[in-house]
């Protein structure tokens, strides 16, 4: 493996359309995935901009490396560099977007002045320089310590003492492991990643699950058969953002993907293991079960005014007007109001990065049980 190759620039996506494809991903990140442990009051950010006098900076910094070694670095004009004592052979690691964050919780230092680099009228942004510095004096009273991951040549997060990394080709080894027993037919779907996370996507082949799909939405005049669902499980893991591993599971309805059941997750907190995450997915089959439940009591709700509990469910969300309008269906339950919602985000799609589409798909999630009927009431008012 190339240990400087670089598998996705700072805001790329790839999809992982084969398991040989996400395999090559997670053996990459396998071979160079860096996790250090200095103490916070190890760490220095150094901001760096075209203008930086590099020397100055080196030398108030008290950094003992080489003025080539940092400018280096200097990828665009408001650059941070983390520098960390005697952990990473004294070279200047670029900090990645992602990281941010979880620089200013180490440092506990928040706000509009060190986050804003947007000049507008009558605010002006603070120099990069200056934020560094606040940042690194803050770094020095907190003598905890952290847990530094360095991907693709940059830092791409930085954690407390309580944060438990799951690696993520360990993650997919734990899941396949898992789903090969209690889903035995189940196959890879596809896979998406950016530096925000990884979602693979499994099909689950669950038979007996899909018939039982297909006999019930045919109740409520859907006219479906078992070869129009199909059982899916999404799976999500990040070392940023949301830091946890966590599956959806997916009903697909004549290709419509419509999230079901409750969210199975686990934190990267100090104490949880891989083997908990194991043990969590055997939930998958019965929480599959009590969300047919739900669905079976939303098809069973009648609603009188559907296009427009339809239209304040899709503006609650915040989807775009001329997404919910494009979607043409004739509503007479709360069944089909939330197959429509579904319906919108598939359709939103290629308008969001990963971290944006876990999270609409996660809050449409919710309203599978929101009570319609009251939606309906006040449609009325």
């Amino acid at each position: 493996m190339d240990q400087n190759k670089i598998f996705l620039n700072d805001y790329e996506e790839k999809m992982l359309n084969s398991r040989e494809a996400l395999q090559e991903y997670l053996d990459h990140i396998e071979a160079t995935d860096k996790w250090v442990t200095p103490t916070v009051n190890e760490c220095q950010v150094l901001g760096l901009d075209s203008q930086t006098n590099v020397e100055e900076v080196l030398k108030v910094n008290n950094v003992s490396i080489s003025n080539d070694e940092v400018m280096a670095t200097i990828e665009n004009d408001n650059h941070f560099s983390l520098y960390v004592n005697n952990l990473f052979g004294n070279l200047v690691h670029p900090v990645r977007y992602t990281a941010f964050p979880d620089i200013e919780a180490r440092a506990g230092l928040y706000g509009r002045a060190i986050e804003n680099s947007t000049e507008k009228q009558d605010i002006q942004v603070l120099p990069v320089r200056i934020k560094a510095f606040w940042l690194s004096q803050c770094f020095a009273l907190n003598a905890e310590p952290c847990k530094i991951l360095v991907r693709d040549g940059k830092i791409s997060s930085m954690k407390s003492k309580k944060y438990q990394p799951f690696m993520q080709w360990e993650v997919v080894s734990h899941t396949e492991n898992r789903l090969s027993s209690i889903f035995p037919e189940y196959e890879y779907s596809t896979g998406r990643v950016s530096h925000e996370g990884l979602v693979v996507e499994y099909k689950l082949n669950a038979k007996m699950m899909e018939d039982g799909f297909a006999n019930l939405l045919s109740q409520f005049g859907f006219g479906l058969t078992a070869d129009d669902i199909k059982t899916r499980l999404l799976v999500s893991t990040s070392d940023i953002g949301s830091s946890c591993v966590a599956a959806s599971p997916i009903i697909e309805v004549q290709g419509t993907p419509m999230r079901l059941g409750k969210r199975i997750e686990l934190r990267h907190d100090v104490g949880n293991t891989l083997e908990m995450w194991e043990e969590a997915l055997t939930k998958v089959a019965a929480s599959l079960q009590e969300a047919e439940d739900r669905v079976e009591e939303l098809g069973n709700t009648s609603i009188v005014n559907a296009q427009s509990v339809f239209e304040t469910m899709a503006e609650e969300l915040k989807i775009p007007k001329k997404i919910y309008q494009s979607v043409q269906f004739i509503a007479t339950s709360a069944m089909d109001i939330y197959l429509a919602l579904n319906q919108c985000v598939g359709d939103m799609a290629g308008d969001l990065n990963l971290s944006q589409m876990i999270d609409m798909q996660e809050k449409v999630a919710r309203y599978l049980y929101v009570d319609y009927a009251a939606y309906d009431r006040r449609a009325n008012v």
